[in-house]
C-alpha cells in the first residue's frame, strides 16, 4: 500500500471508521513482517495517548504537539514484539510520521462519529485485535457461536463482526442486517450489539434486532430477559432510549431521528424468519420487494411506480418465490415474469383514495 494510504487506514480503523475490506486490508500489512506490526503498535498507542487532547483543541498547538509525540513515539515507545533491528526503517518511519502528521491531525478532528473497537481496559502491549467476520449472502442464513458461547442466527443478507476472543471487561459486536441472539450469561461482561446507530445491551437473555443498509428503521425486539437500548446522537455521545421487557419492540427512525417503544403481545413472529417463515403484514409492495431481493437473492422491478404503494398480507413458509408471487397476486392487481434472477411486477397499481 502507499504510505498515505496506511496512515489513513490505521486512523480510520482506531477511531471505528473501517468497512470490512479496509479492515482485511488492514490486518493483512500489520501481519506481513514483524516491522509493520511494531509500526502499528506505536501508532495505536500514539493514538490512545492523543486523542483525548483533541477536543477543543488550537489547530496549530495541536499539530506542534502531535509532531512532538510522533517524533518521540518513533524513538522511544517500548517494543512489543522481538525483532530485528532496522535502522533505515527507524529512519523512514520518521520520516513518514513527520510528512503525515497534519493528515492525521485532520482525520482526527474530522472524526466527531464511530465506534471504540479497542477496549479501554486493554493493554497497548495487546496486539490488534483479530475480528471474525460472518456473512449471509441473499437467500442464505447461518447460526454460528460466538466466543462466550452467545448463538447468533443471521437473516439474509447480513453481516456481523465479532473478536476471536472478547478483550476486556465488555463484549462487543457489530451488525449490518438481521441477527437474533441468545446471550451466554455473563453478569461482569455487558453483551453490545452496534448496528448503525444504535446500541443494543444485555447481560444475557435473547433478542432480535433488524438494522439494514438503506431502511429507514431500526428494530430491536426482547423475547426473553431485558435490554437496554441506546443511540449514538450527533455529537458521539450515547444517550439512553429505555429498558426493553419482553415481547416489546423499540424502532429508531435514522431520517427523523427519533424512537418508538411499544408492546407486542407476542414477539415470537418477529423471529419466525429463523424457521423459514416470512410475514409480511401492515407491509406496503416496495417493502415487501426488499424482503424477497434478501429471501431468494433476485432483483424486483415495477413497472408502475403505483404498484410499489400496494398493501400486501401473507404468511409464507419454506415455499418458492413463484409460489409467493401467485398468492400475492390473487389479493392485488398485479402479474409478474421471472426472467432468470430478475423479477418484473406488472399492472395498474392501487389507488387508496
Amino acid at each position: 500500500m502507499e504510505e498515505f494510504e496506511i496512515w489513513e487506514l490505521i486512523t480510520k480503523y482506531l477511531s471505528g471508521e473501517t468497512d470490512k475490506e479496509e479492515d482485511r486490508r488492514l490486518f493483512a500489512w500489520i501481519n506481513a513482517n514483524e516491522d509493520n506490526y511494531q509500526f502499528y503498535q506505536e501508532a495505536k498507542q500514539l493514538w490512545n495517548e492523543g486523542h483525548l487532547t483533541f477536543t477543543g483543541f488550537e489547530k496549530d498547538k495541536a499539530y506542534a504537539g502531535l509532531q512532538q509525540k510522533l517524533e518521540k513515539g518513533v524513538a522511544d515507545a517500548p517494543l512489543v514484539v522481538k525483532r530485528r533491528q532496522n535502522l533505515a526503517f527507524k529512519e523512514q518511519s520518521r520520516v513518514y510520521w513527520r510528512n503525515v502528521a497534519a493528515s492525521i491531525v485532520i482525520l482526527v478532528v474530522l472524526t466527531t462519529t464511530g465506534y471504540l473497537v479497542f477496549s479501554p481496559t486493554s493493554s497497548p502491549d495487546d496486539g490488534p485485535v483479530t475480528y471474525v467476520e460472518k456473512h449471509t449472502p441473499r437467500g442464505k442464513k447461518l447460526k454460528t457461536t460466538l466466543p462466550d458461547g452467545t448463538t447468533a442466527w443471521l437473516n439474509a443478507n447480513s453481516y456481523l463482526r465479532f473478536p476471536e476472543t472478547f478483550p476486556g471487561d465488555e463484549r462487543v459486536v457489530f451488525l449490518d442486517g438481521e441477527a437474533y441472539f441468545e446471550v451466554a450469561h455473563d453478569m461482569h461482561r455487558p453483551f453490545t450489539v452496534k448496528s448503525d446507530v444504535i446500541h443494543t445491551t444485555a447481560l444475557g437473555t435473547s433478542f432480535n434486532v433488524r438494522a439494514f443498509k438503506g431502511q429507514q428503521f431500526i428494530d430491536v425486539t426482547l423475547l426473553t430477559g431485558k435490554v437496554k437500548v441506546s443511540y449514538v446522537a450527533v455529537d458521539n455521545s450515547v444517550q439512553d432510549i429505555g429498558t426493553l421487557e419482553p415481547h416489546e419492540q423499540v424502532s429508531y427512525d435514522k431520517v427523523w431521528k427519533n424512537a418508538v417503544k411499544h408492546s407486542l403481545g407476542d414477539a415470537s413472529s418477529q423471529i419466525a424468519w429463523k424457521e423459514g417463515v416470512i410475514i409480511l403484514k401492515d407491509m406496503d409492495f416496495e417493502q415487501i420487494a426488499l424482503e424477497l431481493e434478501r429471501w431468494y437473492d433476485v432483483k424486483v422491478s415495477f413497472e408502475n411506480d403505483n404498484l410499489k404503494n400496494c398493501l400486501l398480507e401473507g404468511k409464507f413458509k419454506q415455499v418458492s418465490l413463484q409460489k409467493v408471487l401467485k398468492m400475492l397476486s390473487m389479493t392485488a392487481n398485479f402479474t409478474y415474469e421471472i426472467t432468470g434472477d430478475h423479477v418484473y411486477i406488472k399492472g395498474v397499481g392501487c389507488n387508496y383514495n
